[in-house]
């Protein structure tokens, strides 16, 4: 269709860590690499197939049942890969960093929702249309700390919530401890220091469960609209196995 007269050249991805190892020993050669004639391709024809067909597959137009069972399947194996990294920090990142102790915000890309270049972002109201039982709840603390003001993107969970186990009790407990550790100062408290009441506790158990639950949200719109309609099963099916069990745990550790 082209004649032949096609040229692909494949770079890492800006903020992946392939992308800043390969600007870390000499800034100036990797600038050379990059405007010289000479491009670098693919390693191997295999790795181009898996490219164009994750572009086709995400084209909003395109007809999921118009398309074969492998590419499918990539889509899905896709998916999978990306979901550990955004339950953990709300963002994507890399899927080798998720099991990292800490992961640099430039390392990390905002969520955008499918079909846009808008960040995908839950708001206080949608929260209370979707669980109605704690809408008065969240709105009276919503008067003291402004929720929508929480940034899902600065929630780092610490460690890959996307397989818990029995084993992971420790990490929760870690991880509702940085909750708190938030919690305090935006409640105009010091942790150490301030005395706490039953009130700050219960409001801490409000504030949990809003974070908690707005994660989820966003996982499972961001989930829904990356598999599209003809996969939405799968997408249930991802969100129960490794997004329903996340919100489990922490609510049992607190």
């Amino acid at each position: 269709m082209y004649a032949g007269q096609v040229t692909i050249n494949c770079t890492p991805p800006f903020g992946t860590v392939e992308y800043y190892q390969s600007m870390e020993n000499d800034a100036a050669k990797a600038l050379l690499r990059i405007v010289r004639e000479r491009a670098t391709g693919f390693s191997t024809g295999k790795a181009f197939v898996d490219c164009l067909r994750i572009v086709l597959a995400k084209n909003s137009i395109l007809d999921w049942t118009s398309m074969d069972k492998s590419t499918q399947h990539f889509v899905v194996a896709d998916t999978k890969q990306k979901l550990s990294g955004i339950l953990r920090t709300g963002c994507h990142v890399s899927l080798p960093l998720v099991k990292d102790k800490t992961i640099p915000s430039h390392l990390k890309e905002d969520v955008l929702r499918v079909g846009s270049q808008k960040r995908l972002k839950i708001l206080l109201r949608e929260m209370c249309e979707a669980f109605p039982g704690f809408e008065s709840k969240w709105m009276a603390l919503n008067d003291i700390i402004p929720l929508d003001n929480v940034k899902d993107e600065d929630l780092d969970m610490g460690f890959d919530a996307s397989s818990l186990t029995s084993k992971d009790v420790k990490m929760v407990q870690k991880t509702i401890d940085m909750l708190f550790k938030l919690f305090l100062p935006l409640r105009g408290k010091t942790h150490g220091s301030s005395r706490l009441t039953a009130g700050d506790q219960n409001d801490f158990d409000l504030f949990t469960a809003f974070v908690l639950r707005r994660r989820k949200i966003k996982v499972s719109r961001w989930l829904h609209g990356s598999l599209g309609g003809h996969l939405s099963e799968v997408g249930t099916q991802l969100e129960q196995r490794h997004v329903d069990p996340f919100i489990t745990y922490m609510s049992r550790c607190q």
